[in-house]
């Protein structure tokens, strides 16, 4: 599969998760430790935001924290269309960009966006009680492209927690979970 079909299919993981959202759920705790459902819903625009400049060679943009709509599932549906037409022009995904994390490609910058969406698609479905078992063939991609990655470089301590422990019938989205620091049990 190609990466915007996999992009399309965890976007699509995440907006079913946020159709069911109320805004009594936004004080929710996740299991970002300090961000509750409201500061994830706000990050997850955020991260799209970031892909767009970075996208268009601009410099990433203040993550400062804040409400940018109070329709989170329209904000994040027009965040996505836009990245996602960034990322279907002709040469993108190809291209070496650079980022505040090194040069990359577009491609490399997709699956950033993919691999967030999975880790904070399970977080929303923890925190507000949804099944975890999100997208396995994508969440077991994203477990060996993330190990694959980190192997490479350590955790950075402010975006990722230590590695928690899975049981071997953990599902593919518990594992990625636990592998992002999540405590699953």
């Amino acid at each position: 599969m190609s990466v915007l079909t996999d992009y399309d299919r965890a976007a699509a993981v995440m907006r079913e998760l946020l159709c069911d959202l109320t805004s009594r759920q936004y004080a929710l705790p996740t299991p970002c430790e300090g961000w509750n459902v409201r500061r994830l819903l706000d990050h997850l625009v955020y991260g799209q935001l970031w892909t767009d400049t970075v996208l268009n060679g601009e410099p990433p943009p203040d993550p400062s924290p804040g409400h940018p709509s109070t329709d989170p599932v329209a904000a994040f549906d027009a965040a996505v269309a836009h990245t996602r037409a960034l990322l279907a022009a002709d040469g993108v995904l190809e291209r070496v960009t650079p980022t505040p994390y090194g040069e990359l490609t577009g491609t490399v910058i997709a699956r950033m966006r993919i691999h967030e969406f999975l880790a904070h698609g399970w977080d929303l479905a923890r925190a507000t009680g949804r099944p975890t078992d999100l997208e396995p063939e994508l969440a077991e991609a994203a477990l060996r492209q993330l190990r694959a990655r980190m192997a490479r470089r350590p955790r950075d301590p402010g975006r990722f927690a230590p590695e928690q422990p899975a049981p071997p019938t953990a599902t593919a989205a518990d594992q990625l979970a636990a592998f992002l620091g999540r405590r699953i049990a």
